[in-house]
């Protein structure tokens, strides 16, 4: 029998252990040290989480995208949704308001587990953020990330991935984790906290050292830690099991039970968790 897809519970994995310095706009309220744990007793799941998994199940069972994003955010009402979202859940009749915020970005991961291809991936990216998020930023940070996902899951090397994200964020390369960790506040911009998901991944060494960094920068981290721990997870192709477990047993049983059915692509191999 074919083992779980585990690698998808990257941007869960992000979005857990970003949660509780989500929004920190001092040193206080960032990871202190870089060897200490992430998680603690108030970790726990977001809008994040949850706008993926409506993601996944609309591609899974091949339903309409906005349908899940609506039923799975009025399920789950209360993990931190945007004003304006939430009036767009409630209102059958609202259309997408433009947002240039991570929204978009953050859920879009389970793309590259179903793309066909380079432009499929691509396209399927842009219709899942023009939703609600029909800027030219939400669209764009929304491609960005579902690209970096498919690349990395796909066996391109970190050269590869470092050109991609320069490309769409060149500030991405040249930050500092010491700086960022004094400097960065909370903006719920993606052109703001995207170049911070992209160091974060490119720096790091494994899915723990990304998420570890996501957590010392701070700002929009369980976004941030969405994005570049879908990435992470995507291109080491290990996810630890000291980073699954306790996002396991927080989740509601019909996310996981979702994700484990969703298949790796038959070219990517897991070195388990």
């Amino acid at each position: 029998m074919a083992s779980k897809n585990r690698l998808i519970y990257g941007a869960l994995i992000g979005d857990y252990g970003g949660s509780i310095y989500h929004g920190s706009s001092s040193m206080d309220e960032k990871l202190q040290l870089m060897s200490q744990d992430v998680y603690t007793p108030e970790s726990h799941y977001t809008d994040d989480t949850v706008m993926t998994v409506a993601l996944a199940h609309a591609l899974y069972y091949r339903t309409d995208i906005t349908v899940a994003y609506r039923y799975f955010a009025s399920r789950y009402p209360s993990c931190g949704y945007g004003n304006k979202f939430l009036e767009w859940v409630w209102d059958d009749d609202r259309k997408a308001y433009g947002s240039r915020g991570m929204g978009a970005a953050m859920r879009v991961s389970p793309v590259a587990y179903f793309a066909s291809d380079e432009e499929d991936c691509k396209e399927i990216a842009k219709k899942s953020a023009a939703i609600t998020h029909n800027s030219e930023e939400g669209i764009h940070s929304a491609i960005t990330a579902a690209l970096m996902v498919y690349y990395a899951l796909h066996g391109k090397e970190k050269e590869f991935l470092t050109e991609v994200a320069e490309e769409a964020y060149p500030s991405c390369s040249s930050l500092d984790l010491e700086k960022l960790h004094r400097e960065v506040r909370f903006s719920p911009l993606a052109e703001d906290a995207m170049p911070l998901a992209m160091y974060a991944f490119l720096s790091s060494k494994d899915m723990s050292d990304c998420l570890h960094r996501v957590c010392y920068i701070g700002g929009d981290s369980d976004s941030i830690g969405a994005v570049a721990c879908a990435i992470a997870s995507a291109f080491y192709k290990k996810v630890p099991s000291m980073l699954l477990i306790p996002v396991l047993d927080n989740l509601p049983s019909e996310f996981s039970s979702l994700l484990d059915n969703i298949p790796l692509p038959i070219d990517v191999g897991q070195e388990g968790y």
